[in-house]
């Protein structure tokens, strides 16, 4: 994964973290909202990959958890929503500046 897929990865989750999100509290429905592949782990070293890398594999575990009824709250899917936001806007400033 590079930055730009992971970029493609991050907006696509972060879709199926929100509907997941609206869904909470409906079996039906939530059973029925897809949950891509884990996301794969970067082949460089770079740092900004590897922590996206993180943040999209700790967002897709709760997303996996909540999808199947193994979590009774949105606190942690929201935090990793937010830091999943924080860290696409945090990379996205860096590349306009580098």
């Amino acid at each position: 994964m590079n930055m730009h897929e992971g970029r493609a990865i991050a907006v696509r989750l972060l879709e199926q973290a929100r509907a997941i999100r609206a869904a909470f509290g409906d079996p039906g429905v939530l059973c029925e909202i897809s949950v891509g592949p884990r996301p794969v782990a970067p082949a460089s070293g770079e740092d900004a990959a590897r922590n996206l890398h993180a943040a999209l594999g700790y967002l897709w575990e709760e997303m996996v958890l909540i999808r199947d009824g193994k979590t009774a709250t949105l606190v942690v899917l929201n935090d990793e929503i937010a830091h999943t936001e924080w860290l696409m806007a945090r990379l996205s400033v860096a590349n306009q500046v580098g």
